[in-house]
């Protein structure tokens, strides 16, 4: 009997005291970095070089510089331009996930 009126004064304690008061958390501070600068890129030349015009080619590399070329294989460029097409998705991604933050910021304020 003693456990059962300890049980019910203990719970019913409980219930009587008011609910705590919530107060609101200040906002955090928001950085927004600025826009990052735009890349500038040099301009490459492309060569190709086949039978029929290797002759020309040499010819014109050793007036245009000490004559060193660098060659890349068919298999090659393509890995080349695979990865160029990964960098350009990998930077798309991350504007687009900057912007998403950036309008979550604004909504917010």
């Amino acid at each position: 009997m003693k456990k059962i009126l300890f049980c019910f004064l203990f719970l019913s304690g409980c219930a009587s005291a008011p609910p705590p008061v919530v107060q609101e958390c200040p906002k955090p501070l928001v950085l927004n970095p600025p826009p990052i600068e735009a890349v500038t890129l040099k301009p490459v030349k492309f060569y190709v070089v086949s039978e029929k015009n290797l002759e020309t080619f040499l010819k014109e590399i050793q007036d245009d510089s000490s004559g060193v070329f660098y060659a890349v294989t068919p298999a090659g460029y393509q890995s080349l331009a695979h990865n160029v097409q990964e960098l350009r998705r990998y930077i798309k991604e991350s504007q687009n996930t900057i912007l998403f933050y950036q309008k979550i910021d604004e909504s917010t304020q």
